[in-house]
């Protein structure tokens, strides 16, 4: 994984949107709503990011191609969570 992929880099950029393509070829912008951080120790970083997206376009548990205006193009694996009035939830979980 990318150096660019670090807790700071995602803390620096809340509520921003990520781009991602769906299924089926379609755009879908998720938002970073929620930065959490877990239990580190020196040397090993844990956190874990929480995205929302529209009510429409469920992406499922797989590796999405991400696109962020400040972060860049990277790849992440992401794991739907639950769903709300104002989308559906999204995780990625970073342990390393």
């Amino acid at each position: 994984m990318s150096e660019q992929l670090s807790r700071d880099s995602f803390a620096a950029n809340p509520h921003s949107i990520f781009c991602v393509q769906g299924a089926h070829g379609e755009a879908v912008e998720l938002e970073l709503i929620d930065l959490r951080e877990g239990r580190a120790t020196p040397g090993h970083e844990v956190f874990s990011l929480m995205f929302r997206g529209p009510l429409g376009a469920f992406l499922g548990q797989w590796m999405v191609a991400m696109a962020h205006d400040a972060i860049g193009q990277f790849e992440l694996f992401i794991v739907p969570v639950g769903r709300t009035s104002d989308g559906l939830l999204y995780e990625a979980v970073f342990n390393r």
